[in-house]
């Protein structure tokens, strides 16, 4: 099956990066609200000093700036998605901004889900790994490139893929 013809190999590559790099926003959006969650359930059952964590002042304010964190990145997500059958410059501005935006939650959550855990006797932290190295960075473009490049080299190579389409029926 021909993907593709002529001229518009590149706007069919951009349409699916856009559409790559917004996937993984949303990925690291529900990476936030499950640190989120997981934390607030941690810290009702957590006890020091005889009581829950959860009480805390210090502690419900790092859950609070999670929480503003989360929802921000979630509205610039549906901003991005909403902005994607726009053209070029206003979906690719809108995808900017959520890759600034959640790129700079993402590593609050993170952190601020560590230091609300704490240590405890080697246990991972389980649900705060946030795909930090994929969003909102150089770095992350390069590593995504580094992925879709294989793909892209398999299709390519595919002779089923490179045939031309059949005629159609003479009008």
């Amino acid at each position: 099956a021909l993907i593709t013809g002529g001229n518009s190999g590149a706007g069919v590559l951009a349409t699916a990066l856009h559409r790559a790099s917004v996937a993984m926003l949303a990925q690291a959006v529900g990476s936030m609200e499950a640190c989120l969650t997981l934390r607030g359930a941690y810290t009702a059952e957590r006890k020091q000093f005889g009581t829950a964590i959860g009480s805390f002042q210090a502690i419900q304010h790092l859950l609070a700036d999670m929480f503003v964190a989360a929802h921000q990145a979630r509205s610039m997500l549906y901003h991005a998605i909403a902005n994607s059958q726009e053209e070029d410059a206003a979906r690719n501005a809108a995808l900017s901004a959520a890759q600034i935006v959640i790129g700079e939650a993402a590593q609050l959550v993170s952190r601020n889900g560590i230091q609300v855990h704490g240590e405890e006797a080697g246990l991972p932290h389980a649900g705060i790994e946030i795909r930090q190295d994929l969003i909102a960075t150089r770095q992350g473009a390069e590593a995504w490139a580094g992925r879709l490049a294989p793909i892209l080299a398999g299709i390519i190579a595919d002779p089923d893929l490179r045939r031309p389409p059949p005629a159609g029926p003479a009008g």
